[in-house]
């Protein structure tokens, strides 16, 4: 049976990047599908993909997005449960075939994202594929502090690799 529907979940712990590597997604998706039409939802209604990083959280819908014209949402937030639920929202109230979304590796709690989004998957396992992601966070000791450093650029080509797949 094919699937229908397509979620990518990237997860990973908190600050690891998860929220800095969608928004280049949403930034690259824009570049490569100008002709798209794309919607913010909810409370953050700009971008700015000049800023490095990208910060903030925000939801984007992508109408008519490639050959397909699939309707493509990202939500960078999923740090807990409604988070994760207004991700699926896109799935559902905005009719999206292919949802991006972020969750933070949580462990032993019922009421982290983490519990939500394996609540979204089995619900949603019998018509959608699932791909998951982990955002890896490297620490690179500096003279008196720590800085982060990920693998952004080679998810970010992850996930847009996966989507060609799909549009």
């Amino acid at each position: 049976m094919k699937k229908e529907k397509v979620l990518i979940i990237l997860s990973g712990l908190t600050g690891s990047g998860k929220t800095q590597t969608l928004n280049s997604v949403i930034c690259k998706l824009m570049e490569v599908y100008p002709k798209a039409n794309y919607e913010f939802v909810g409370e953050t209604k700009t971008i700015n993909c000049a800023d490095t990083p990208i910060r903030g959280d925000r939801r984007v819908v992508f109408s008519n997005v490639g050959n397909s014209k699939k309707n493509v949402g990202i939500a960078t937030a999923g740090d807990n449960g409604k988070e994760v639920k207004n991700a699926m929202d896109l799935f559902d109230k905005h009719h999206c075939d292919i949802v991006i979304c972020a969750t933070k590796v949580v462990i032993s709690t019922e009421k982290g994202s983490l519990s939500a989004m394996q609540q979204e998957i089995i619900k949603r396992m019998h018509d959608t594929q699932i791909i998951p992601l982990f955002k890896i966070m490297f620490i690179r000791e500096k003279a008196q502090h720590q800085s982060y450093v990920g693998n952004d650029e080679f998810i970010k080509d992850v996930i847009l690799n996966q989507l060609v797949t799909f549009i």
